[in-house]
């Protein structure tokens, strides 16, 4: 049976990180990528360096073809798309501009941040925006906020995440 055949996806575990099995069995559903596709990025998944990637940017570094735009690739953007419509959680374009620093590190601090790949994007009395790069991972949604603030979470890439740490800026 090919992962195209299977019809019901595992059930994932909470707080679990992406897993590259399900987000290609995902594309494979969707129509973006061939059975050839999903089995090559399974099987050659090798290095130590592919493995420390991020399962998006491992992808997007292949330069596969979008099956459903024929001559385009899928890039981190186009798969972060999908891995947005998949885990039904929307798709944040972080502007550095809107993030207000004194806001977001009374929430979470840089550090903390860069180590779970998540950033605290919108900050108001009644909610907080939080971008992850890891959409299954339950634990931002329970940080403990002051005030009756609502966590809201959505999806970005690392790369967007870290490009917008003052320790990574210009």
């Amino acid at each position: 049976m090919t992962a195209k055949d299977e019809v019901k996806r595992p059930a994932r575990e909470k707080n679990s990180l992406l897993d590259l099995q399900d987000f290609l069995s995902g594309l494979l559903a969707d129509g973006r990528i061939k059975q050839e596709d999903f089995d090559y990025v399974l099987n050659n998944r090798r290095s130590v360096k592919d493995r420390e990637k991020h399962i998006v940017q491992y992808i997007a570094d292949l330069h596969i073809e979008d099956q459903k735009s024929p001559g385009r690739r899928l890039d981190i953007e186009s798969l972060t798309m999908a891995l947005s419509t998949q885990s039904g959680q929307e798709y944040f374009r972080i502007d550095p501009l809107k993030i207000d620093a004194a806001e977001v590190t009374q929430v979470m601090s840089y550090a903390f941040t860069q180590r779970h790949h998540i950033l605290a994007v919108e900050v108001s009395t009644l909610n907080v925006k939080i971008a992850s790069a890891q959409p299954y991972k339950e634990g931002m949604l329970s940080l403990r906020l002051s005030g009756a603030q609502k966590v809201a979470a959505g999806i970005t890439t690392v790369k967007e995440i870290l490009r917008v740490t003052p320790e990574n800026r210009d």
